[in-house]
């Protein structure tokens, strides 16, 4: 087939294109587009579709082009992948963090759900250095406890305690010891608590009075004193009669407590022994009446504590220069009567002295 032929073929299904002032001719043979790999002029990228000649029904490629197909948009590991597989473009992502808390043996995290990304990383927190679980996230750890040497005690049981939080180990009730008493405790075998203190002491007071010199009381076995008070002593007794060669002694005693104490009694002083005695006596004077001159009496001789002899008195100086009365008055005392009085009269003189008796004697003169 010459040009000619060929080109009146292809023109009838040709498809005239006319850009004034130039004319173009397609042939029709060129306007298929086939997307097979021979036609393929490039892939499609990340952003752009692929590229194809047209082509004839012959096999024959053209070389217009065409697109097909959508572009191959940029490839990523994963959802929070930032940097494309294919052309490296970097993009922004927002990541999928969880609530709940990631954590190790040191720190603790949120972590995204798709790629791991952690954020709000931190180490742990204790309140101390036997916290075993983390104030953030709960995290468990295993601590070493310092447990003090002591005991530590309530009312019901003993443990010893951690010196920095307190966690207890060894705990255990009570063991009590013997019973209290009044000066001891019951305690715990254990831990020394006291389960039931000392009772104390319940004074006794002995029902007997105690005394000393001048007080009584009463008092109990542990030397505690009630009704303390001076004694109260009676009129006292002689217990002991006194003689001219001993003492005597009273006793007196106190009327609560029955105490006793005494006193001295002086010696009895030693009795005269007495003699019937004459006594001589002046003559009474019968004229007138005697008159007493206590200023111008003679002296009066005492009369002796021994053997009471004769007692000599004067008359007063007036009366011893008058002349002897004329009656017989008798001039000794020998009658019974006048005998014994002399002899009591001797006996005074003894106790009493010479002055008393005379002076008796003048009282009786007197009256005679």
């Amino acid at each position: 087939m010459d040009m000619k032929t060929q080109l009146q073929k292809h023109t009838q299904t040709n498809t005239v294109v006319t850009l004034f002032p130039s004319v173009y001719i397609i042939p029709a043979h060129l306007t298929k587009k086939n997307t097979s790999s021979t036609y393929r002029k490039s892939a499609a990228t990340c952003t752009s579709p692929a590229v194809y000649y047209y082509s004839c029904t012959c096999g024959e490629k053209g070389t217009t082009t065409f697109t097909s197909g959508s572009a191959a948009g940029h490839k990523y590991s994963n959802a929070c992948d930032t940097s494309c597989n294919t052309c490296g473009y970097t993009r922004t992502i927002i990541h999928s963090y969880k609530t709940e808390w990631s954590k190790d043996g040191s720190k603790h995290w949120h972590g995204c759900s798709v790629c791991k990304v952690k954020k709000d990383e931190a180490v742990h927190t204790y309140s101390n250095s036997c916290d075993t679980s983390c104030n953030t996230c709960g995290y468990t750890r295993t601590v070493s406890h310092s447990y003090s040497a002591q005991w530590s005690s309530n009312k019901d049981k003993h443990w010893h305690e951690c010196t920095v939080c307190s966690a207890k180990k060894d705990e255990a009730s009570h063991k009590p010891g013997a019973a209290a008493t009044e000066t001891t405790a019951q305690t715990c075998t254990v831990c020394g608590y006291v389960i039931k203190a000392a009772l104390g002491h319940t004074h006794q007071y002995d029902t007997d009075w105690s005394k000393d010199a001048t007080s009584h009381w009463h008092e109990c076995d542990c030397g505690s004193k009630k009704d303390s008070a001076s004694h109260k002593w009676d009129g006292g007794k002689v217990t002991k009669e006194p003689t001219t060669s001993a003492e005597g002694e009273r006793t007196f005693t106190c009327t609560v407590c029955k105490a006793t104490r005494t006193e001295k009694i002086d010696k009895l002083l030693p009795v005269a022994t007495t003699q019937k005695t004459e006594i001589e006596a002046p003559a009474p004077n019968t004229d007138e009446p005697l008159t007493e001159e206590p200023e111008t009496e003679a002296p009066i001789t005492n009369v002796p504590t021994t053997n009471a002899p004769a007692v000599t008195t004067h008359r007063n100086l007036s009366d011893m220069n008058k002349p002897p009365r004329d009656d017989k008055a008798p001039d000794t005392v020998s009658d019974k009567g006048d005998s014994t009085l002399l002899i009591v009269i001797a006996a005074l003189g003894a106790c009493l002295g010479g002055a008393v008796v005379a002076l008796i004697l003048v009282m009786i003169k007197k009256k005679k």
